[in-house]
């Protein structure tokens, strides 16, 4: 129950606004809030995990020795003018390590042409 005063306050008031006792607000009239958009939903978790590979790992690749494709030719069994072929020539022009193919007698040679010289090779 209100005290005393409280009651006579609200008389007071409602003789000075000239409203009966009972429309007496005291926080004024009820207002509704506005809707709230709703917001996004949260993430969901993935339920499953993808399946884990292993990464590729990179293999140097090393033959046999016993099976050489490219078998070294020794100098005194080099074919005649190997070392002048075109392709030999062009090589040692352009310097550095390089390998070219040259095919002569019926045979196909591979020459390494380096700073330090040449080697031949043969299938």
């Amino acid at each position: 129950m209100a005290s005393p005063e409280v009651v006579a306050s609200q008389q007071e008031r409602v003789e000075q606004v000239g409203l009966p006792a009972e429309d007496v607000v005291e926080k004024g009239p009820w207002v509704w809030p506005d809707p709230v958009a709703p917001s996004r939903p949260n993430l969901k978790r993935q339920c499953s995990a993808p399946v884990v590979e292993t990464r590729p790992a990179f293999i140097q690749q090393a033959s046999a020795p016993d099976s050489r494709r490219w078998r070294e030719v020794v100098e005194v069994d080099w074919p005649e003018g190997i070392t002048e072929a075109p392709a030999v020539v062009a090589a040692r022009r352009r310097g550095g390590k390089r390998c070219v193919l040259v095919q002569q007698g019926g045979r196909m040679f591979r020459v390494r042409v380096g700073p330090v010289g040449i080697r031949v090779f043969t299938q």
